[in-house]
């Protein structure tokens, strides 16, 4: 669609999930995860598209979970999760699917890998265990060394992006307050510090996504009634829009073209 909302377009067709999408920097094609596997519909791969929706490939045609995949700065990488090795860790590959590298190897489970803008380093979710774990967004440099925690808090922080100049991670925050789950946007610094509440909603809203040129975030918001919807809003916490007021029930995962107008 357009950032304005306008210009809802199906690119997909497909009777089983197509989800978490990341477009190319150059803007022709689009990753995302995908249960089409016509053997195995518990397996989910990789696959990639041109940004019409043609020309569909399978990049990681493996047995095992392939899922959540993010295109490195430079067009020349793709870091994704994997349970190939018995639990979910980052890895990082070629854009054609070869020289699959494992990036994380530890006892958590890492999801929703997003990378600094010079390509140096991953942002990421991880969760010491589950069912029932603490979820921290940690950073790793991309040959698996330097991992450290920026979040260090007690409630569950997810889906971490990275602003394009580098100096800012948005990320949400899920608060557990009795039966009631409410999840908000949170902006910080690479290192953890200078932490900023962006939205203050009463429900639910989560998966942020930055603008090519800093200045938006995107992010899907859940209402009372469990409908969601893709907002938009300014970085500072202001002008915040439906874009796509789905009266069907859900729309998830939003991400930008690189050129900021879809």
């Amino acid at each position: 669609m357009n950032a304005d909302g306008s210009n809802q377009i199906n690119l997909t067709h497909n009777p089983t999930m197509d989800w978490y999408p990341s477009w190319s920097p150059d803007g022709k094609e689009i990753l995302f995860g995908s249960y089409r596997n016509p053997v195995d519909d518990d397996d989910e791969d990789i696959y990639v598209m041109n940004a019409d929706g043609t020309n569909v490939r399978n990049l990681t045609n493996h047995p095992s979970v392939d899922c959540f995949a993010s295109w490195s700065p430079d067009g020349n990488r793709i870091a994704f999760i994997s349970d190939r090795h018995g639990q979910m860790d980052i890895y990082v590959m070629n854009i054609d699917g070869s020289s699959v590298h494992r990036v994380t190897n530890d006892s958590a489970l890492n999801y929703y890998p997003d990378w600094s803008p010079d390509g140096s380093q991953i942002v990421y979710m991880s969760v010491d265990q589950w069912p029932g774990g603490n979820c921290e967004i940690n950073i790793v440099n991309v040959d698996g060394s330097n991992r450290r925690n920026l979040s260090n808090h007690p409630d569950i922080d997810g889906y971490p992006s990275w602003s394009p100049d580098g100096t800012k991670i948005a990320f949400n925050r899920e608060f557990h307050r009795g039966e009631e789950k409410i999840v908000n946007l949170f902006i910080m610094d690479p290192d953890g510090t200078q932490l900023v509440q962006l939205t203050h909603e009463p429900e639910g809203g989560g998966v942020p996504r930055w603008s090519p040129d800093g200045s938006k975030i995107v992010f899907q918001y859940r209402s009372k009634n469990r409908k969601t919807d893709i907002y938009m809003i300014n970085t500072d916490g202001t002008r915040r829009i439906n874009l796509t007021n789905n009266p069907l029930g859900y729309d998830w995962y939003p991400a930008w073209s690189p050129a900021c107008r879809k």
